[in-house]
């Protein structure tokens, strides 16, 4: 029993290496029969020739890192494990308003001046205390023609946030600030006659819709 187990695993091993042989063997024939064309096609001068030319050298020397890339996420997204989510999940969720008031101007809508809107303006009835949104650090306080006194915030990770129509600010540049924390007050917008908050929110400098990322309760 023995010997004839060793004679059937020399015979497997014997075919492996066989079929190993006859893989790298059609391999090389193919790398060698490119080359051969790729010779043919330097010396034969044709249009069609150097067409097929800078063809081959295109997929020899192509960068296939994003298609590698796309594949292996599509790979992963198709995968339903609790571990993998995150790489759907958007993190940047605003589940704090920053100001209690009602909606009137939305991101994209035509403004007074006939220039699109980059941001979302609230109607307020009165002065009301205006929160972060998420916690960072106060990037900048500045007064703007348009909008009055401005707050921008750094959250961190591309995300920015806007803040106009102020007309109080209780922070100062440099300082971190907490999701829900009172930045300001906001104030009276004379061209409209009401009380009102612009609200902008940034991705790595672009400009975003900021009620794609509001999930209040």
């Amino acid at each position: 029993m023995y010997y004839q187990n060793y004679n059937y695993m020399n015979i497997r091993n014997r075919r492996k290496t066989s079929d190993f042989l006859s893989r790298m063997i059609n391999n090389l024939s193919i790398v060698l029969i490119i080359l051969i064309v790729f010779i043919m096609l330097k010396i034969v001068k044709t249009d069609t020739a150097s067409k097929l030319n800078q063809y081959i050298k295109y997929v020899f020397y192509k960068d296939y890192t994003e298609n590698l890339k796309s594949v292996a996420l599509n790979r992963v997204h198709s995968i339903n494990m609790p571990a993998f989510k995150i790489l759907n999940k958007n993190e940047f969720v605003i589940d704090q308003a920053p100001v209690d008031g009602k909606i009137v101007v939305k991101f994209g809508d035509n403004t007074e001046d006939n220039t699109t809107s980059k941001g979302i303006i609230y109607e307020t009835e009165n002065a009301k205390e205006v929160k972060a949104i998420y916690d960072g650090v106060i990037e900048k306080v500045e007064a703007n023609d348009k909008y009055g006194l401005l707050v921008t915030i750094d959250h961190k990770n591309g995300y920015k946030s806007i803040l106009g129509y102020l007309d109080e600010v209780r922070f100062t540049e440099g300082e971190t600030v907490k999701k829900g924390e009172i930045v300001g007050v906001n104030g009276y917008i004379p061209k409209q006659k009401k009380y009102g908050l612009y609200f902008e929110l940034q991705l790595n400098g672009i400009c975003v819709d900021p009620l794609k990322y509001i999930k209040l309760n």
